[in-house]
């Protein structure tokens, strides 16, 4: 740990107050810990003129009880890091592919990918991908174009095949679908139980991919945008994954939001707002979209 400093008063117990070494480059840094296993933060944006300078206000400032993290050692935090799904799908769109894949070589899913990933162009001449009715029978051919076209149609134009990979990982990684050993995709009973809305699988997936810390955050509000709760969304990152950058923390947490929304727990018109009371009664997926 950190060098301590002097001892502070605050709810109502002794803190010990300490520095980091470093500086994170997401400037959230550690503010006091306390015996019991509780650690405090706060945002230092305004405060990094010196180290000398931040260890004044961190000696002083008090905060809220809502910005509390638990207090793990380095080795527990490395062990604990997740691996959040970069472009995490919309409810529907998951239990569509795993619905759609079960059975079909990965192999020729990935064939299919990488045919379309060598066709996104660039920054300054990018291609359209909205329209994939229009796209798939101009940019792909054999098996690639009727694995692209079965996933859009037979999804009911929900999954669009230029944006799987979020889909893939989150199934890969959930254990929702495996690989067998003739190298085709299988849904497993993780996954069936998922399209059926099983609450406690759900649960599950949610803790794995930072649903449920994003949920928690949203439901301390009676409304936000998804810019009000990125600060505390990057504390999270910062204790349990490798994440880092502001885009990528405003990327996954929007992902997140809109997930809430389509798994009917959160409703979005302007601003979120959480819907605590449906959380134990979670709907199957409608396969309609």
């Amino acid at each position: 740990m950190a060098p301590s400093g002097p001892e502070l008063t605050f709810d109502g117990r002794k803190w010990k107050a300490f520095t980091p070494s470093k500086f994170p480059t997401t400037h959230r840094l550690p503010y006091a810990a306390h015996a019991d296993g509780i650690k405090l933060w706060r945002s230092a944006k305004a405060e990094l003129s010196s180290p000398n300078r931040y260890r004044r206000k961190e000696c002083t400032c008090q905060m809220p009880n809502h910005l509390a993290r638990p207090l793990r050692l380095k080795g527990e935090l490395d062990m604990a890091k997740l691996k959040l799904t970069p472009h995490l799908p919309t409810y529907q769109q998951a239990c569509h592919f795993i619905r759609l894949i079960d059975g079909i070589p990965e192999a020729d899913l990935r064939s299919m990918m990488s045919a379309i990933r060598k066709q996104t162009g660039t920054p300054s001449n990018p291609v359209d991908w909205t329209d994939p009715g229009r796209w798939i029978p101009e940019r792909l051919t054999g098996e690639d174009a009727d694995i692209a076209r079965m996933l859009w149609t037979e999804s009911g134009c929900v999954l669009n095949p230029r944006h799987v990979r979020g889909a893939l990982t989150l199934s890969i990684q959930s254990g929702l679908l495996i690989v067998d050993p003739q190298g085709r995709f299988s849904k497993t009973q993780a996954g069936g139980l998922y399209i059926d809305g099983d609450l406690e699988m759900h649960q599950k997936v949610d803790r794995l991919e930072g649903v449920d810390q994003t949920l928690l955050l949203l439901s301390a509000r009676a409304k936000a945008q998804s810019s009000d709760l990125l600060d505390e969304w990057m504390d999270y990152l910062h204790d349990n994954t490798s994440i880092r950058t502001k885009s990528t923390a405003r990327s996954t947490l929007w992902s997140r939001l809109r997930y809430l929304v389509t798994r009917g727990l959160a409703s979005h018109n302007g601003s979120y707002r959480s819907r605590p009371k449906e959380r134990p009664t979670l709907a199957r997926c409608a396969m309609n979209g």
